[in-house]
């Protein structure tokens, strides 16, 4: 699920920095720290809409670097899985044990044990999922509907785990 959310960033600002563009230093860096990166509960963010000068607020001064404490607020568009979550994701991964599934930076795995059972994986079609009828195949690049049965919270990375063994799940075409 995509959200929209008001976040805050505290970051040290070195002396070099001090200047006319001092506020539009603060701004660059945050986007360049915080893009594509995973805030743990709070997900990962896919794009900061804004940073209003206003919102950039300048704290204490370090006596032995010279560096200040800026807070800087932001809004930020982030990307937080929830469990029984229905998602589109392309394979990006295919393995014995199960395939990997991608919906942006979120990596869903979903186990052989979480596929229905006229589903096999085929060694002989290249590294593939396959179906007992050859109508569905599910490999690198193929989307997929799953269903996300848990989520793992860890420094800096949100992972899953997920499931097409429910109905209208599975191998998708566009």
């Amino acid at each position: 699920m995509f959200f929209l959310k008001k976040l805050r960033r505290d970051i040290q600002l070195e002396p070099i920095h001090f200047g006319p563009n001092l506020k539009e230093h603060v701004k660059d860096r945050v986007r360049r720290e915080l893009l594509g990166s995973s805030l743990g509960k709070h997900g990962y963010v896919i794009e900061i809409i804004e940073i209003a000068d206003e919102d950039i607020i300048f704290g204490l001064l370090d006596n032995d670097s010279g560096a200040v404490n800026v807070t800087a607020w932001y809004s930020a568009i982030l990307l937080r899985p929830f469990p029984n979550e229905v998602l589109d994701a392309v394979v990006v991964n295919a393995t014995e044990s199960g395939f990997f599934a991608s919906v942006g930076p979120l990596v869903i795995f979903v186990s052989r044990h979480a596929m229905t059972e006229d589903i096999r994986y085929d060694y002989t079609r290249g590294d593939c999922w396959c179906s007992d009828d050859q109508e569905v195949e599910i490999r690198e690049g193929s989307v997929v509907r799953l269903r996300i049965m848990g989520i793992t919270v860890e420094a800096g990375a949100v992972g899953a785990v997920g499931t097409i063994k429910d109905n209208y799940l599975g191998h998708y075409e566009e």
